[in-house]
């Protein structure tokens, strides 16, 4: 999955992050907003997927992703430093506001990609 949205997003102008705990998977987008709304419209209706929920949509100027297609983090089923230091737990639903702290912690900690 990830390579195959490194390879799109690239080519669509889209970045952002995505995490899979073995459960689910938490997803940030960035880009143009029309080509933001094509692609999470494919992701909606795309029968793998289940239960898809947009946690927040908002306009930044800058974009926190921008030099990733797209980062990836996999959670496992136990624990991670930046997890814990953002009282994350693999395998639970999480907030946006965490999640988008946590994913802005870890790329600062990893190189784009």
């Amino acid at each position: 999955i990830v390579a195959t949205a490194r390879q799109r997003n690239a080519d669509a102008g889209i970045g952002g992050f995505l995490m899979f705990d073995r459960n689910r998977f938490h997803q940030i987008l960035e880009g143009p907003a029309d080509r933001v709304d094509v692609l999470f419209a494919k992701i909606r209706d795309d029968n793998r997927h289940r239960e898809i929920e947009c946690l927040a949509r908002e306009h930044v100027d800058i974009r926190r992703f921008g030099q990733w297609s797209m980062g990836s983090f996999l959670a496992g089923g136990g624990d991670h430093p930046i997890l814990r230091r953002h009282g994350l737990k693999p395998l639970t639903a999480l907030d946006y506001e965490p999640f988008l702290k946590f994913a802005l912690d870890f790329a600062q900690e990893h190189d784009p990609v």
